[in-house]
């Protein structure tokens, strides 16, 4: 599963959650989720950090571990 975010300071915050490649279903956030991405999203510019977006990765590994990622994409 993945999450996406992007938020601008003219846009409001846009969530796409992706489920399993094969997956074709829409799954649509909730308003905790969208509250916990603008408040991430907040702080991060207080501490001058400009981010565009970020996707969130969270996969079960072969073992039965959670795998967890962020990759934020700056503005340029």
């Amino acid at each position: 599963m993945s999450v996406v975010s992007t938020r601008d300071e003219t846009t409001p915050i846009q969530v796409e959650i992706r489920g399993p490649e094969e997956s074709t279903e829409r799954v649509g956030a909730g308003p905790y989720l969208c509250e916990l991405l603008i408040k991430h999203y907040d702080v991060s510019r207080q501490h001058g950090v400009n981010w565009s977006g970020l996707t969130y990765a969270i996969s079960l590994t072969e073992e039965g571990d959670w795998r967890y990622r962020v990759h934020y994409h700056y503005e340029q």
